[in-house]
């Protein structure tokens, strides 16, 4: 298990969770909870619209967006810190 990917999924995972939490405190206002609402999954959704998902995404509700796009970020984010921590230990046993 790497810890430095379980630390970077639990990081993605609260920065969710508190803009989440601010669109759903937005208090009626339309504007404001679609803002926040998009900012966890912005770059994804960006991403997925360049490679010519745009049409596709625009049909998705947000919790089918939020496991589309979310979903593959937090096996990105793990994979990228078990990468991280294998490099160290290899450089560590080089020393």
């Amino acid at each position: 298990m790497s810890k430095i990917g379980t630390a970077l999924c639990l990081t993605y995972l609260l920065a969710i969770l508190v803009c989440l939490g601010f669109a759903l405190t937005a208090h009626g206002d339309p504007k404001g909870q679609f803002v926040f609402a998009q900012i966890p999954i912005a770059l994804q959704g960006s991403l997925a619209a360049g490679l010519g998902f745009g049409p596709a995404l625009a049909r998705l509700s947000w919790p089918e967006a939020y496991l589309y796009l979310a979903g593959p970020t937090f096996v990105l984010l793990y994979a990228f810190g078990w990468l991280l921590t294998l490099v160290r230990k290899r450089l560590s046993t080089r020393r």
